[in-house]
């Protein structure tokens, strides 16, 4: 459900985070404001295929994919933590 405006600490922590687009788009969409909110001219609508945003929910699903995805015929139950750990970080 979308939010009915933005909240400043929550923008506040995702401004800690590396990779993460701030622009006016990212903040709209971590609260569900994109598609949801009315607008008062159509064209002003925020696009949810900006380059900044594609590009980074492209490299989140890279990071998912890896971060789920380590084959343990190749990497140790017990080396697992600290490889997911090292991909957080």
């Amino acid at each position: 459900m979308a939010a009915p405006s933005k909240r400043p600490e929550i923008i506040a922590l995702s401004q800690d985070l590396r990779g993460i687009p701030q622009c006016e788009e990212y903040e709209r969409m971590i609260f569900g404001m994109i598609h949801n909110e009315p607008e008062p001219n159509p064209k002003a609508r925020s696009n949810p295929n900006t380059p900044k945003l594609l590009d980074a929910r492209h490299r989140c699903r890279r990071l998912a994919r890896a971060y789920n995805g380590f084959d343990t015929t190749t990497i140790p139950s017990s080396q697992i933590f600290e490889a997911r750990l090292a991909l957080l970080r």
